[in-house]
């Protein structure tokens, strides 16, 4: 754990190939670091000068300091070996190589002579070919692509780990776009050295984490990721996108990141048994990364109770009830009864539990603090239409916020919500998100987001007994 505790919390880092070029690699990256890194920073250029008030070194011999924690290397390919000879003269021990060139090119030899001079010498390796580590909390940021072109999200709980720095960048982008944080994003590419299984490894003991994400073409040790995998999802969820899922699929990944082609029947099977999460597309890991960041409560079983104001949006919710797996709940008699006599005769009362187009934003109120106390039901879906005459959102976020949520916490039961429409329901989701109720678009994908979620508590609750 020690040996990649580097990469997300060094005392300093030394960045060769810094660049006095604006958009260059080199010149973005070291703006990072003079901006956000909270440590020691020193920057390398063979030119010499000035780079964002502080001096560039001609060399590393040149730098002060006797110890340097990590290394940035953006330097073409072939002077890489080169540079990483020099490192162990600042007792360098974590280095990312931004650079490509190496095995996605054909390069292997060259690969694998950066990986013997860094274990001769001690040190591990993120990359080559990769955009490398982002750690809001601590200001390590490796990422060649500048703020303004991508938003860096905030301090969060999700741990990001990609083989892909294109789709990893774009993942970042949109998780800052969304309002939500990270707690560390690691772009491997080539995974010359440090891994999937080495990540794993680290991120299931790391405290700052609650969910584990990942992008990935291929396994470089697919044992080890099985085993790392078993062991980190008996303490957080673990949901990976695992590209390169056939022919055509093999052929783009091996020339971008050399990935080899693993049989997806194989990998279906050993996610199932290791009980990682797959997700196909950025929108479905996303839904999961929002469910289990915002919830964390034991579920006693899969009876789900829907409470709605739209007849059509409960239909298609209780389809998606049926299709993902889980069972319509029962209201009790005494939770019957009591919402009968509460509201009007045109309500229907039952699963789900219909306040149609004439709700109110009490009527929300009211039919939760009778549901959520039902013994027959483990979870709750709310479904919000904005648009209706009666409701008035801003009361109805005061309700949920000072009455439900607590509720909820009280009986320890999950409650995932939809917002349908336009601007109006885009606003009361993430408004409902920042309050800690996991929130979607549409009924699918807040059905299979909890489906998910009740079968990997009541699966781990099992590993446990």
């Amino acid at each position: 754990m020690s040996e990649l505790e580097k990469f997300f919390y060094p005392r300093s880092v030394v960045v060769i190939g810094a660049s006095r070029k604006p958009g260059h690699v080199g010149n973005v990256i070291a703006a990072n670091f003079a901006k956000k890194f909270k440590g020691d920073v020193y920057f390398v250029n063979p030119k010499g000068g000035e780079l964002f008030g502080k001096p560039l070194y001609k060399s590393i011999d040149e730098i002060p300091a006797d110890e340097i924690d990590m290394a940035v290397i953006v330097v073409p390919a072939r002077i890489v070996p080169a540079v990483m000879r020099e490192l162990p003269k600042k007792k360098v021990k974590a280095v990312v190589v931004i650079s490509g060139g190496f095995a996605e090119v054909g390069r292997k030899d060259l690969q694998d002579e950066i990986v013997r001079i860094a274990r001769e010498h001690g040190m591990r390796i993120i990359g080559p070919n990769c955009i490398g580590v982002y750690v809001p909390e601590s200001g390590v940021d490796t990422i060649f692509l500048p703020d303004e072109k991508l938003k860096r999200p905030g301090d969060g709980h999700t741990a990001f780990i990609t083989q892909s720095g294109a789709f990893g960048a774009s993942f970042l982008d949109y998780i800052a776009h969304m309002g939500r944080g990270i707690s560390k994003f690691i772009s491997f590419g080539n995974a010359a050295d440090v891994n999937e299984v080495d990540l794993l490894d680290y991120l299931k003991d790391d405290e700052k984490t609650r969910v584990i994400a990942a992008y990935l073409e291929g396994f470089r040790d697919g044992r080890g990721f099985f085993e790392a995998a078993k062991e980190a999802t008996k303490k957080k969820p673990v949901i990976v996108i695992k590209a390169n899922r056939n022919p055509a699929g093999a052929k783009a990944a091996k020339s971008h990141t050399a990935a080899l082609a693993t049989d997806d029947a194989v990998v279906d099977g050993m996610f199932k048994q290791a009980r990682v999460i797959r997700a196909i597309t950025r929108d479905e890991a996303y839904d999961y990364i929002l469910a289990f960041e915002l919830m964390n409560r034991p579920v006693k079983g899969k009876r789900v109770q829907v409470v709605t104001n739209g007849g059509g949006a409960g239909v298609m919710t209780c389809d998606a009830i049926g299709d993902y797996g889980l069972e319509l709940a029962e209201l009790s008699e005494e939770t019957y009864k009591k919402l009968r006599e509460t509201f009007p005769d045109f309500y229907v009362v039952g699963n789900p539990v219909d306040i149609t187009g004439s709700a109110r934003s009490q009527d929300y109120i009211v039919a939760l603090k009778h549901v959520i106390p039902d013994p027959n039901n483990d979870a709750i879906i709310l479904i919000v239409l904005p648009s209706v005459p009666a409701l008035d959102l801003e009361e109805l976020k005061k309700g949920l916020e000072e009455e439900i949520i607590p509720l909820m916490k009280e009986y320890k039961k999950p409650i995932f919500a939809v917002s349908m429409g336009g601007e109006q329901a885009e606003d009361l989701k993430k408004r409902l998100i920042s309050k800690g109720i996991p929130t979607y678009d549409e009924p699918d994908k807040a059905v299979r987001a909890l489906s998910t979620y009740i079968n990997y508590r009541l699966n781990k609750e099992e590993r446990f007994l």
